[in-house]
């Protein structure tokens, strides 16, 4: 992902109901790209290169289960979803987590997307875990 896909990128958040200002999206990818080693953002692009997907992965290392790899966003056009897109995005993040020697690839989906459950369960991803998350807002921006 490079900045410059930052406005496409948007709209396929915008999608799933995630709504981000330009500048506040463009502070986060500076942020998140500037940790390559541990972070990365890749993108699907068409022959004339519209963005038509994307995924964000993480390298974490925790007491209890060691150096994993999380999918921390998905997102495909609702207009290419069944076309190979978000599987083609996710052997690529299968093969970086694999090169950083994450002993797992994990992710977190909302519960009413059972389109997305469907998908990961076909990718061969199993659901291990539900659970609640709590969250403690520090600004009203985040509320």
């Amino acid at each position: 992902m490079q900045k410059e896909d930052s406005l496409q990128v948007r709209e396929l958040l915008q999608q799933l109901g995630y709504i981000v200002s330009i500048e506040e999206l463009m502070l986060r990818f500076d942020q998140v790209a500037s940790d390559s080693r541990n972070c990365a953002l890749l993108v699907a692009k068409t022959q004339q290169g519209a963005v038509v997907g994307w995924i964000e992965l993480s390298i974490q290392t925790h007491l209890c289960s060691g150096l994993s790899a999380q999918i921390c966003g998905l997102v495909v056009s609702d207009k290419q979803r069944g076309r190979g897109v978000g599987s083609a995005l996710l052997e690529s993040a299968e093969v970086w987590a694999h090169k950083r020697s994450a002993l797992e690839i994990w992710l977190r989906t909302n519960i009413k997307r059972k389109d997305a459950h469907r998908f990961y369960e076909r990718a061969g991803y199993k659901n291990t875990k539900t659970s609640l998350k709590y969250v403690k807002c520090f600004s009203d921006e985040n509320k």
